[in-house]
C-alpha cells in the first residue's frame, strides 16, 4: 500500500503544470515570416522596456484574449502555462499564452514611415528637377524597402527599425543601361548610408551616422 501511494504521488507531481506571468510589448504591425511550407503574418514582441532600443522578435503563438490593434504598441502581461506534450499538436507551441491585462498602450510611430515617398532633397541640397525623381516604397509588413533611382530599380530588407533608428540590408539593383541623365548613383549611395530617420510635417528625413 505504501509503495502504491508513493508511485501515485510521483505520477501526480510529474503531471502538474505551473503557470507563470510574463510581460512584454507587442508591435503595431505584423510581419511576414516563414511557417513550414508557407508564409504567415505574425506578431512582433519586445521583452525590454526602452522602446528606443527595442529589438523585436517574431512571435508565432496565439495569445488567448489578446486583441491586436494595428498602429498601436501594447505592453501586456500574459500567463504562460505548459501544455502536456501528448496534447500539443504538431509544430505548435508547448506553452499556452493567456492575456492577463494590458498595462500600457501607445501609438507605434514606426508606422508613419510606411508607404510611398518621392525624393525632395538630397544631401541637404536641391535636386535637378529635369531628371526622373527617385522614389521609395517602404513595406513594414514584409520588412523591405524598394526604390526607383531614375533608371534602375533597387530593393533590400529592413534589418531592424525603432522609433528613430533604422538599418537596411544590402540593396540589390537591376543593371539597366542608363542613357538619360539621372542622380541614381548619388541617391543609391545616400540610401546605403542611412542609420536613422525622423518625420517632420509629413516629410521623411533619412540621416547617416553623422546626422
Amino acid at each position: 500500500i505504501l509503495a502504491s501511494m508513493i508511485i501515485l504521488s510521483s505520477c501526480k507531481s510529474s503531471s502538474e503544470t505551473t503557470s507563470k506571468a510574463n510581460t512584454f510589448w507587442t508591435g503595431g504591425f505584423k510581419t511576414e515570416a516563414d511557417a513550414g511550407a508557407g508564409k504567415m503574418q505574425v506578431l512582433n514582441i519586445y521583452r525590454g522596456e526602452d522602446l528606443n532600443q527595442a529589438e523585436w522578435e517574431n512571435f508565432y503563438t496565439p495569445i488567448h484574449g489578446f486583441e491586436f490593434e494595428e498602429g498601436y504598441l501594447q505592453k501586456i502581461e500574459v500567463k504562460e502555462t505548459p501544455i502536456e506534450i501528448s496534447q500539443v499538436p504538431s509544430d505548435a507551441s508547448s506553452i499556452q499564452f493567456d492575456l492577463v491585462k494590458v498595462l500600457d498602450k501607445q501609438k507605434d510611430t514606426r508606422m508613419e514611415i510606411n508607404g510611398d515617398w518621392t525624393l525632395a532633397t538630397l544631401n541637404d541640397g536641391p535636386i535637378n528637377r529635369m531628371v526622373s525623381l527617385p522614389t521609395l516604397q517602404i513595406d513594414l509588413s514584409k520588412m523591405q524597402i524598394s526604390a526607383f533611382g531614375g533608371c534602375n530599380h533597387l530593393g533590400g530588407k529592413i534589418k531592424f527599425i525603432t522609433k528613430s533608428s533604422i538599418e537596411l540590408g544590402p540593396m540589390i539593383s537591376t543593371l539597366k543601361a542608363c542613357i538619360e541623365p539621372n542622380i541614381e548613383n548619388e541617391f543609391s549611395m545616400a540610401l546605403n548610408s542611412v542609420k536613422s530617420y525622423e518625420i517632420n510635417n509629413s516629410i521623411l528625413i533619412f540621416k547617416n551616422d553623422k546626422g
